[in-house]
């Protein structure tokens, strides 16, 4: 069985819990933030502050993974923001007056580490299970269980926020522990072989190198049809799904008077599904033959999900067609995400794995400045139709595009 190889077990071990500590840090951080400044435009401005300097240097952090080898990467960025969540704990001691300027430090490093960490610790996959089928099963499990934290972290990071002194910052600094020896346990499984890249030393003094790794992951991309369709889906996916989500469900409560309690069902409606979407591939890709057109299908059939969720009113409508939606994109997006990594040649997992990441963070704020224009001009259930038209738009020409596989076909390049 794929999960009794060593490595993998602690791999995902790792990966849920270092995912666990991320989701309580950016919850515990809106909470802090909205208590230290009265000021609505610096509250938005410093919750996404994380995100620049991870989408400036994510595809430069995915290049220096593959140079100095995905697992070292991983691990000395975890040590880092191990000294980051206790800097964090640090900062909750102090007088909600002065610690606005340490928190920007601590979200901007926080940010930074994130763009070399990401690419890393989830290109690591590709490494610890190579087989196309375990590929699938990893990247399915991933899924639903990183889904599943993420659900339950939040809550307790809610929890923990309001205590006295800095305990969501010990908590966080206890996982991620954790989760850097998990790592340990991998390396000691030897199921990862070790790639000596270059140091960083070498790294500064030839930088045509690094230009060369860039051209040649390029070219990866470039020379496979397949991969590069599904880079610019997972952009356009998400560019037409998650605002009409993450705004149009507040925008809906609002409008119709929902109590918070009423809201929050709904807004966990999309995670459930996503999770049991995860869940459901898991079981059913070895009895699909064509799964890369399966999950082009799933996506077609969140659209219909998305469109009921635009015109529905009641909240068990929408909650339904949040967990529908999250079903059918789930399922879509790991046959996508296990397809691009088997794929992949090893040497390339890292700048490939940040190309997919930084398609998914560019096409989310486009998605919300085109949908913010079209509620504006139109209204909410129209901006939502609209947005799912783009949806469906894009499965339909995926359908078209992305050749039909062989039933003996391996897309794995290694």
């Amino acid at each position: 069985m794929w999960h009794q190889r060593p490595g993998v077990r602690p791999y995902v071990a790792a990966f849920v819990i270092d995912t666990a500590a991320s989701a309580m840090f950016f919850v515990a951080l809106a909470w802090v933030i909205v208590h230290s400044t009265d000021s609505a435009w610096v509250t938005a401005a410093l919750l996404g502050l994380e995100s620049v300097p991870r989408a400036l240097l994510l595809i430069a952090g995915g290049l220096v993974g593959d140079r100095l080898g995905l697992l070292r990467t991983a691990r000395w960025t975890l040590a880092v923001r191990i000294l980051l969540a206790a800097g964090f704990g640090g900062v909750l001691l102090l007088d909600a007056n002065v610690r606005l300027i340490p928190l920007i430090a601590v979200t901007l490093i926080f940010g930074l580490v994130d763009a070399l960490h990401m690419p890393s610790i989830d290109g690591l996959r590709g490494l610890v299970v190579t087989d196309e089928e375990d590929q699938e099963q990893l990247t399915a499990t991933i899924g639903w269980t990183t889904q599943v934290i993420e659900v339950a972290a939040a809550p307790v990071a809610g929890a923990l926020v309001v205590l006295t002194g800095g305990v969501v910052g010990w908590t966080m600094l206890a996982l991620l522990l954790l989760a850097r020896a998990l790592l340990g346990l991998v390396v000691r499984s030897g199921s990862v072989e070790s790639i000596r890249g270059e140091t960083v030393d070498v790294l500064t003094h030839h930088p045509r190198a690094f230009t060369q790794q860039l051209a040649q992951g390029l070219q990866v991309v470039r020379g496979d049809r397949t991969v590069g369709a599904l880079l610019l889906i997972f952009m356009l996916g998400n560019m037409a799904s998650t605002a009409p989500l993450i705004a149009g469900i507040p925008l809906k409560a609002k409008e119709f008077g929902w109590s918070g309690a009423v809201f929050g069902v709904a807004t966990l409606g999309f995670s459930l599904g996503a999770a049991a979407g995860a869940f459901a591939y898991s079981h059913a890709a070895r009895r699909v033959r064509d799964r890369l057109r399966s999950g082009v299908l799933a996506m077609l059939g969140a659209s219909i999900a998305f469109a009921a969720l635009a015109v529905s009113t009641a909240p068990w409508q929408v909650t339904s067609a949040a967990i529908g939606g999250g079903i059918a994109l789930s399922f879509a997006a790991q046959t996508f995400i296990a397809h691009i990594t088997t794929a992949t040649p090893t040497a390339h997992l890292g700048f490939v794995t940040s190309l997919r990441q930084a398609a998914i963070f560019g096409g989310i704020p486009i998605g919300f400045a085109i949908y913010g224009t079209l509620a504006a001009a139109l209204d909410v259930p129209r901006a939502g139709l609209v947005m799912t038209c783009g949806l469906a738009l894009v499965s339909v020409v995926a359908l078209v595009t992305i050749p039909a596989r062989a039933p003996d076909a391996r897309p794995s390049q290694r």
